[in-house]
C-alpha cells in the first residue's frame, strides 16, 4: 500500500504481497486503519533504530548535533513517512500525535550530551523537553511540507533550530 502510494489497494492485494491468506492478514489486521497503524509503528521502530545506529557511528559529543539533523534529513528524503500520510492523512495525523512523546524521548535521549555542555555554556538550565518538542514537531512538519530551495536544505534548518534553542552559537555546538 505505501509502495504503491495509493489509497485504492485492496487489503487481498496486501495479503498477496505479503504472502498470507487474507484470513491471516485480517486476523493481524483487522481494519485497513489497523494495518496502517502497524506500517506506521514499524516506520517508527526503523527510526529509533536508525537513530541509534548514527550515534553508534557518530558517536564524539561534538559530531552529535550533525549526526542527529543528517539522519533525520536522510529519513525524510526516504518519503516512507509521506507515502504513508497521503493514503489516510486524517488517520496518520492521529497516529502522528500518539507517537510524538516517543520522538520527543528520542530526541532527548540522542542530545543529552548536548544540553549538558550547552546549560554548562549557558550557566543555566534548558528546557529540554520543550526543545525537544519544537525540534520533533518542526521536523515532523518537514514530511509534509520539504523546503525547496537548495539553501533551505533540511538538515541546515534543523541545525539552525537546534542552536538557537539551545542558545549557544553553532561554532560551540558541533563541528
Amino acid at each position: 500500500m505505501v509502495d504503491q502510494n495509493s489509497r485504492d489497494v485492496e487489503m487481498s492485494h496486501v495479503a498477496k504481497a505479503a504472502g498470507v491468506s487474507r484470513t491471516t492478514l485480517y486476523r493481524h489486521f483487522p481494519t485497513r486503519a489497523a494495518l496502517l497503524e502497524g506500517i506506521f509503528d514499524d516506520t517508527m521502530e526503523a527510526y529509533r533504530l536508525g537513530m541509534q545506529a548514527a550515534l553508534a557511528a557518530r558517536p564524539a559529543v561534538e559530531d552529535r548535533i550533525t549526526a542527529v539533523v543528517e539522519f533525520v534529513e536522510a529519513w525524510l528524503q526516504e518519503g516512507r513517512l509521506l507515502k504513508t500520510y497521503r493514503i489516510d492523512a486524517a488517520l496518520m495525523l492521529k497516529l502522528t500525535d500518539r507517537i510524538m512523546p516517543t520522538a520527543v524521548e528520542i530526541f532527548l535521549v540522542s542530545m543529552e550530551p548536548v544540553f549538558k555542555i550547552a546549560e554548562i555554556v549557558n550557566g543555566a538550565p534548558l528546557d529540554r523537553r520543550t526543545i525537544a518538542q519544537m525540534f520533533v514537531h518542526y521536523s515532523t512538519s518537514l514530511i509534509l511540507f520539504p523546503p525547496q530551495a537548495p539553501r533551505y536544505k533540511p538538515a541546515r534548518l534543523m541545525g539552525q533550530l537546534i542552536h538557537a534553542l539551545l542558545r549557544m552559537p553553532p561554532e560551540l555546538a558541533a563541528r
